[in-house]
């Protein structure tokens, strides 16, 4: 399982990375966006590689432009890989989503053939208690 969190608020999207980092299809689509939907769409596809990258245990060893997201159905994470990556989009199961009007968050977790996924999210207080909180994704994969 890999999860990344990012504060949108506090930091500028370095847009000039998308055209050195990410695949060439989800800089062409950034850039095609109107310049007030770029700062969070970048955010989209940064904490979704980064979840990716974290689950597999590879770290920045793994090209983030050989592997993209497509966001074309608006509730649904398509991934798509360059075959060196050794690995099947079909393999992972993606959420996405936001706490607050602050935070963007993505997980990405290995899929069990015998178990459909659920994310659940909680807030821990350490020895106070816990609770499930509600949230909607802003996205998952199918």
């Amino acid at each position: 399982m890999g999860v990344d969190t990012e504060n949108i608020r506090t930091r500028p999207a370095p847009l000039d990375a998308a055209n050195h980092f990410f695949s060439s299809d989800e800089a062409l689509a950034l850039s095609a966006l109107p310049t007030a939907m770029q700062h969070d769409r970048f955010f989209q596809y940064w904490t979704l590689k980064e979840s990716y990258i974290k689950a597999r245990g590879m770290g920045l060893s793994i090209p983030l432009d050989q592997f993209g997201f497509d966001f074309s159905q608006d509730d649904r994470i398509a991934i798509s890989m360059h075959p060196q990556l050794n690995d099947q989009p079909s393999r992972w199961h993606f959420w996405q989503f936001r706490l607050g009007a602050d935070y963007m968050v993505a997980v990405c977790a290995e899929r069990s053939a015998h178990t459909k996924q659920q994310l659940f999210l909680k807030k821990i207080i350490p020895l106070s208690g816990e609770e499930v909180l509600d949230y909607m994704p802003l996205r998952e994969s199918a």
